[in-house]
């Protein structure tokens, strides 16, 4: 009995990102990601993911 593996290849899509921190009481080493950085080859976008009542 031999088994069929239907495998897709990967997308060839690239990026760079990086997380936006913020540090509430300085020196506590506490951090909250308030947003991501992502650049890719149309351009570079931020996302925002704290919602505006937290802020």
């Amino acid at each position: 009995m031999s088994i069929k593996l239907d495998v897709q290849t990967a997308p060839s899509y690239r990026a760079s990102w990086a997380p936006v921190f913020f540090e509430p009481i300085t020196g506590s080493g506490e951090r909250i990601t308030v947003g991501i950085v992502v650049s890719d080859a149309a351009g570079g976008e931020v996302k925002r993911t704290v919602r505006d009542e937290v802020l």
